[in-house]
């Protein structure tokens, strides 16, 4: 029998409720149940419980042997999105392999990549060479990946290369998955446009223009974000994202804009850049 700690301990239960409100008790309450089904009917054995921003996800073994992740989420329109852009992307090497999936019940079971290492704990960037291929490979099928920072990119050894895990797929601009890599510790407009047309020199069909629009825009987010949402973690916006934020909203306002400003009316602008440009591939009725 699991353990029901180890199943959902109180910090991920409440990380859970953060996200999707009171709605997310009962299956919180129901995960030991669903959890302990798909161990029979996979044949799975647990080793580690580890908690996402949308899901609870355990790493262990099938049938004793094949290394696997089983994902658990109480948002099935998540689930069921994540499954439609792996099936797309079964042929390619960079993408997290889909072994089997219930989306309906917010279940999916995926190859464990190793070694697995995020390039998010590298000491630099991944070779901007080897995310070139990985973009490629993803962006031919016509989805974007949607959530490609650093964290869901992992090292799949030197056969394979880049990974991407965790997609938010959907049929959109594909200069939206080459955002997180142009922006990831990028500290003055020189550094950022340098790394832009290093970007789109070497991934075809991206735009260096369009790109420095979009790293424009969804500074805005980030601003926004660590002026509410990441407040009391002491997540204080740096003089180059404020200036990146508030040049998109002078751009689309045509007027100068304070930190004020943009402080308040920078969550509506990010909402609407994302509906305008990010279509989902599900919408729950």
């Amino acid at each position: 029998m699991l353990d029901p700690e180890f199943v959902l301990d109180a910090a991920a239960r409440e990380r859970l409720r953060d996200r999707f409100g009171p709605d997310a008790e009962p299956w919180c309450d129901g995960l030991a149940g669903l959890v302990a089904g798909y161990c029979r009917r996979w044949g799975l054995e647990l080793d580690e419980a580890l908690s996402g921003g949308t899901s609870r996800v355990f790493l262990g073994r099938q049938d004793g042997a094949r290394p696997v992740v089983l994902k658990l989420t109480p948002d099935r329109s998540i689930a069921e999105s994540e499954a439609i852009a792996l099936r797309a992307w079964a042929r390619t090497p960079h993408a997290v392999d889909l072994l089997e999936s219930e989306p309906e019940a917010g279940a999916l079971l995926l190859d464990r990549v190793t070694p697995g290492t995020k390039a998010a704990a590298w000491p630099g960037l991944p070779p901007l060479e080897d995310f070139a291929e990985l973009a490629a490979s993803t962006g031919d099928y016509g989805l974007v990946h949607g959530d490609l920072h650093l964290s869901n990119i992992l090292d799949g050894g030197p056969v394979r290369g880049l990974v991407a895990i965790d997609p938010r797929p959907s049929c959109g601009d594909r200069t939206w998955d080459a955002i997180d890599i142009a922006m990831a510790r990028v500290t003055s407009a020189g550094e950022l446009d340098d790394r832009i047309s290093r970007i789109t020199a070497l991934v075809p069909g991206l735009n260096a223009g369009r790109l420095r629009q979009w790293c424009q825009a969804t500074a805005v987010i980030s601003v926004v974000q660590r002026l509410f949402r990441y407040r009391h973690d002491g997540a204080v916006p740096d003089k180059f994202l404020l200036d990146l934020a508030a040049s998109a909203c002078e751009r689309l306002k045509g007027r100068s804009l304070t930190n004020r400003d943009l402080a308040v009316g920078g969550a509506r602008l990010a909402a609407q850049v994302r509906q305008r440009h990010r279509l989902p591939l599900y919408r729950s009725a």
